[in-house]
C-alpha cells in the first residue's frame, strides 16, 4: 500500500489520495484548508481526527507499513498518526479494531488496514493525570452508540469488556445502562478480580436510584465484600463503601451522584467521606453491576471506571468534573 495522502502530484512512487475520501469518525469529511482535495488536513481541537478508507490488501500476510509525515510539505502543528487493522473486514467508522499509535515502521498480518492523523483526546477517565496502564477498565453507556458499544471498555477493547448476566439491562443513549428489574437484571466486567488489601479505586456515575434493600452498584460476586459502592441498607438509608475488610457508612441517601471509593476513602460527588472501619473478612471474586449473591438493585448506570492503584482526592475531583459532563 502506498498512499500520498492531500497529495495531488506524488513523485515517489505512491498514489494520490483526496482528503475527500476520509471521514471525522462520524461519516463527516474532516475540514481541509485549501483545495477541498489536495489542501491540508485541519484538526483545530482536541478529538478531532482525520481517518483514511479502509483499504483490502487482497490476503493476510506480514507486511511492514510505513508511514512518513510531511513527505511533501509540513503543517502548522503536529498531530498524532495511528493504525489499525484486521484479518476480518471492518467499516471506516468502526469502533473496533483498536488503534495503535505509531512510532516507527512496523509489521503486521492485516489484510485491512487503515491510518488516520488525530489530535489525541485522553478519555474523561484518565482525568488529572493518570497513566493508561492504571486504568483496568473505562465504560461509558452514556451517549454510546448502541447497547453491544456501551459494553465496550474503552480503556481497553476487547478486554474486559462487560458481559451480559443472565438477565441484563435495558439501556438508551441518555441514561445509559437502566437496571430496572431489581430481582434479575445484571453485568459482569469479564472477569476483573480487584485485590481486597485497599489498593485499588473506582468511581462510577448513576442516577435514579429506587431499590431500599442490601445490595450494590458495583461488587464482587458471590456475596464478597472485596469491593463495593452505593449499597442501601435494609437497617437503615445509608450510603456505603467497602473494601478488603473495611466500610463507612454514610448518613445520606441519594438517588443520583458520583461515587468514589479510592483505597481506603469514599468520596460522594468529589467530596471525601468519613475513613473506613473493620467490617469483618474478604471474599475475592469478580467484579459485577447491580448483583450481590441473590441480592440486585435498580438503577441507571451513565459511566464506570475502576483502576489499580489509590487514586488521590485530586485525581478523584477531577475525574467526577469529567464524568459529570459526559
Amino acid at each position: 500500500m502506498s498512499k500520498a495522502f492531500g497529495e495531488q502530484n506524488p513523485t515517489l512512487g505512491e498514489t494520490a489520495v483526496s482528503w475527500q475520501t476520509f471521514t471525522n469518525g462520524s461519516a463527516v469529511i474532516p475540514d481541509v484548508v485549501g483545495d477541498v482535495d489536495w489542501g491540508k488536513l485541519k484538526l483545530d481541537l482536541l478529538g478531532q481526527e482525520g481517518r483514511s478508507a479502509v483499504y483490502d490488501l487482497g490476503a493476510a500476510a506480514t507486511r511492514k507499513f510505513t508511514l512518513t509525515e510531511n513527505r511533501y510539505g509540513t503543517g502548522a502543528e503536529s498531530a498524532t498518526i495511528q493504525i489499525r487493522g484486521d484479518t476480518s473486514a471492518f467499516v471506516q467508522d468502526d469502533v473496533l479494531p483498536a488503534w495503535e499509535t505509531y512510532t516507527a515502521p512496523v509489521s503486521k498480518g492485516y489484510r485491512y488496514v487503515q491510518v488516520r492523523a488525530t489530535t489525541v483526546s485522553q478519555g474523561w477517565w484518565l482525568s488529572g493525570g493518570i497513566s493508561a496502564a492504571n486504568c483496568i477498565a473505562a465504560y461509558q453507556p452514556k451517549g454510546a452508540a448502541d447497547y453491544a458499544g456501551s459494553k465496550v471498555n474503552l480503556a481497553n477493547p476487547s478486554t474486559y469488556d462487560a458481559v451480559d448476566g443472565a438477565a441484563y439491562p435495558t439501556w438508551d443513549v441518555t441514561n445509559g445502562w437502566k437496571f430496572v428489574n431489581p430481582s434479575s437484571q445484571y453485568l459482569t466486567t469479564g472477569g476483573i478480580q480487584p485485590a481486597g488489601d485497599q489498593t485499588w479505586s473506582m468511581i462510577a456515575r448513576y442516577s435514579n436510584l429506587t431499590t431500599p434493600s442490601w445490595s450494590g452498584l458495583v461488587q464482587t460476586d458471590g456475596g464478597g465484600i472485596c469491593l463495593n459502592m452505593v449499597v442501601w441498607s435494609s437497617a437503615g438509608s445509608y450510603r456505603v463503601y467497602v473494601t478488603g475488610n473495611k466500610l463507612v457508612n454514610s448518613a445520606s441517601k441519594d438517588a443520583a451522584g458520583i461515587i468514589a471509593l479510592a483505597g481506603r476513602q469514599g468520596y460522594f460527588d468529589g467530596l471525601a467521606e468519613v475513613a473506613l472501619i473493620d467490617v469483618g473478612s474478604c471474599i475475592t471474586g469478580n467484579l459485577q453491576f447491580c448483583k450481590e449473591g441473590g441480592n440486585y438493585i435498580s438503577v441507571y448506570i451513565q459511566a464506570f471506571a475502576i483502576y489499580n492503584i489509590v487514586l488521590d482526592a485530586t485525581q478523584i475531583g477531577l475525574l467526577t468534573t469529567a464524568m459529570a459532563a459526559l
